[in-house]
């Protein structure tokens, strides 16, 4: 049973921090959804000085996000072609299996019609040896309240491709590094056969306005 509840833990911190690397990549929505060959890249996040380090991959309306740090529940596919979010601990060979929504709703998520940039080109500049152009960007969502205001560096050579992105206003900063444009295995979006499916607590990730009406209580 204890051994039970430290997954539990920890698939919800995990999914705490799945969260924050996904709000960031949804300013990738409208260069990554029309290429189907493949896209992987290490993706560094920092949230007011705290960094996480994730390694993606991306095809079509599928991506794989792996936590590195040795948590547990470390790795997570989300299929928003089936709608569905599965989260994996593969040293366990488990996994529980979650609609794409219980990310939470202050999430935009990939793939979205919705989703709309507004970019303001500032200039040209260099991210990791790469050339880029740099813009200011607004970002929205019609179907959330959520909005972004930020700085996004785009590389000259892939356009609509990001190689950065800062949030002033939540000091946040993702860098995406060794960026890979190579096909990649469907296998790799797939739960794995050995794998044993387990059941977390129904309750979720609160959404902004439960947030906002927690911290008023």
């Amino acid at each position: 049973m204890a051994r039970t509840m430290h997954f539990i833990h920890d698939s919800k911190i995990v999914l705490v921090i799945l969260s924050v690397l996904l709000s960031t990549l949804l300013i990738t929505t409208q260069g990554m959804a029309t290429v189907n060959q493949g896209f992987s890249a290490k993706m560094v996040t920092t949230v007011q000085g705290d960094t996480s380090v994730a390694q993606m991959s991306l095809k079509g309306e599928k991506l794989y996000l792996q936590v590195l740090g040795g948590r547990v529940f470390s790795t997570m596919i989300a299929r928003y072609d089936k709608g569905v979010l599965w989260l994996m601990a593969p040293a366990a060979r488990l996994y529980t299996e979650m609609a794409v929504e219980a990310i939470g709703l202050g999430v935009p998520h990939f793939f979205c019609p919705d989703i709309k940039i507004e970019k303001t080109r500032m200039g040209e500049d260099i991210v990791g040896g790469i050339k880029a152009v740099k813009y200011k960007a607004h970002v929205s969502v019609s179907n959330s309240k959520k909005e972004y205001e930020g700085f996004l560096w785009e590389s000259i050579d892939r356009p609509g491709f990001p190689l950065k992105w800062e949030e002033p206003q939540t000091v946040t900063t993702v860098e995406w590094q060794e960026r890979v444009f190579a096909e990649i295995p469907d296998v790799l979006f797939e739960v794995p056969e050995e794998y044993r499916k387990i059941k977390l607590p129904t309750d979720r990730p609160m959404s902004e306005k439960h947030q906002s009406q927690s911290q008023k209580q």
